[in-house]
């Protein structure tokens, strides 16, 4: 059972989160946000990644500093061919609508003293 208290989803945003939080320009230690943490599995049809609680501080302090501009020019900076679909204005609006959702989660975790395990479907 998912305890919905400490649950934050990203529908299928999480992809363009990870790719423009590890794109170039991006902050050091924003790829740990979404698949950057100890792998706990990884298959073809999903994966469990784990940032122990030491290191969620660090990581939220610095995804709270992640503004709509700079998201933008780090959304601009996906490399395509890993994302697989265009950039675009609507993606863009999309993937921006689950960031902040994201970033008071990592606060939430953070300010808590919690582990964060990220799972994506593949």
């Amino acid at each position: 059972r998912w305890d919905k208290a400490w649950l934050a989803e990203t529908d299928s945003a999480w992809a363009a989160i990870h790719l423009a939080l590890t794109s170039k320009g991006a902050p050091p230690g924003l790829g740990r946000v979404v698949l950057g943490g100890r792998r706990l599995y990884s298959g073809d049809d999903y994966h469990v990644v784990l940032v122990p609680a030491a290191e969620v501080s660090e990581v939220a302090s610095t995804f709270a500093e992640i503004d709509e501009t700079t998201f933008k020019r780090l959304y601009n900076n996906i490399d395509r061919r890993m994302y697989g679909r265009p950039l675009s204005a609507e993606d863009f609006a999309y993937t921006w609508g689950w960031l902040a959702p994201l970033q008071q989660f990592w606060k939430r975790a953070a300010d808590a003293k919690r582990a964060v395990v990220f799972t994506a479907d593949t």
